[in-house]
């Protein structure tokens, strides 16, 4: 625990777009001064992701980024707070807290607001804890803070596109749950885990996989979650029955909701989506970004957390982690991720 003393701050830094490779800075002398609402943490896990990747190459969405290189990778985090302003209440030092600050995770320390932080349960491991922030935070608000919610609630099949990427997967996990009759898309050398959760999958490799999975289905799903890429929208939209609901996530969504201020940007991605959204009466397209869906409605983050918490304390969720590294091993660990080599979560 931090005695009020100078401390050595170390950090992963992107230092300009389209970078290989983060670069390793360590700052001596470390004494950040706190505002009366804010609290010092010391970072135990954050996430390594995808969204990582999407931030390095430029392609996050610069209304929810307003940070320009260089800067701080890391877009969630569990740590224990070792210094607190003079106004904090509901926290104390030593306490284990989580949030997402989009950057700055990639670190041995974080300033962070009280209203910012959510209490992690003592009994949680940090690693599990990290995982929930981000990835499973989407997955959760996905089918129960859109418009798939009532399909979900009743049971109603659906289709995950890539559902061995992580937040596909949680998707997957959470829907099998639920009770929903799950259709996705993965690698044959993936299928057996996925039929161990009750899961239909089909090789996207297999020529024209969504004319199979249609019949499969038989009239359709009521929700298609796509998160994968633009280029896959339209084979998502296709699997839908005639009220079905297309639910676009990711770093496309906020693109698509006007957020994305880069004409060149939506001219990219709606391209490839023009004939998909163009779909016969009845259907809709819904698109869900989690940074923007906590901007508007701040109280569902900590209460759908405090959720996922709750049914990961119990048993009722398992999270896969799949590897937890350290700071060096990072860059090694995201060209793995872009590559498409990872399944489940990776920790720092």
């Amino acid at each position: 625990m931090d005695s009020g003393g100078i401390l050595v701050q170390r950090r992963l830094v992107l230092e300009k777009w389209n970078d290989k490779a983060l670069k390793f800075v360590e700052e001596d002398h470390f004494d950040p001064d706190l505002s009366p609402n804010e609290c010092l943490i010391e970072i135990q896990t954050s996430s390594v992701s995808s969204t990582d990747v999407f931030i390095m190459t430029g392609r996050y969405p610069a209304s929810d980024l307003k940070n320009k290189p260089p800067l701080t990778l890391g877009y969630d985090f569990v740590g224990k707070i070792i210094r607190i302003g003079a106004s904090v209440e509901g926290f104390k030092i030593g306490d284990t807290v989580c949030d997402m600050p989009l950057i700055g995770g990639h670190a041995k320390y974080i300033v962070r607001a009280e209203h910012d932080l959510i209490k992690v349960p003592d009994n949680i491991d940090t690693a599990e804890a990290t995982s929930l922030v981000l990835t499973w935070m989407t997955a959760y608000q996905l089918l129960y803070r859109t418009t798939a919610k009532r399909a979900v609630d009743n049971k109603e099949p659906i289709f995950v596109q890539g559902g061995t990427g992580a937040v596909a997967n949680a998707i997957v996990a959470l829907a099998s749950r639920a009770g929903c009759t799950v259709f996705t898309t993965a690698r044959k050398e993936y299928h057996s885990r996925l039929k161990q959760q009750g899961v239909h999958p089909i090789d996207y490799r297999v020529p024209k996989w969504w004319l199979k999975l249609r019949k499969e289905t038989g009239t359709g799903v009521s929700v298609s979650f796509e998160g994968v890429c633009p280029d896959s929208f339209k084979s998502a939209a296709y699997m839908l029955n005639s009220k079905g609901k297309l639910v676009i996530y990711g770093a496309h969504a906020p693109v698509f909701s006007g957020k994305d201020q880069s004409v060149l940007a939506m001219a990219k991605t709606l391209a490839p989506i023009a004939l998909a959204t163009l779909m016969p009466w009845g259907r809709s397209v819904e698109f869900y970004s989690i940074s923007t869906t906590r901007r508007k409605h701040p109280t569902w983050f900590k209460e759908d957390l405090t959720t996922l918490f709750e049914c990961l304390s119990r048993g009722e969720i398992k999270i896969e982690v799949t590897e937890r590294i350290k700071l060096g091993e990072v860059n090694s660990a995201l060209l793995k991720l872009e590559k498409g080599k990872y399944v489940g979560k990776i920790v720092l």
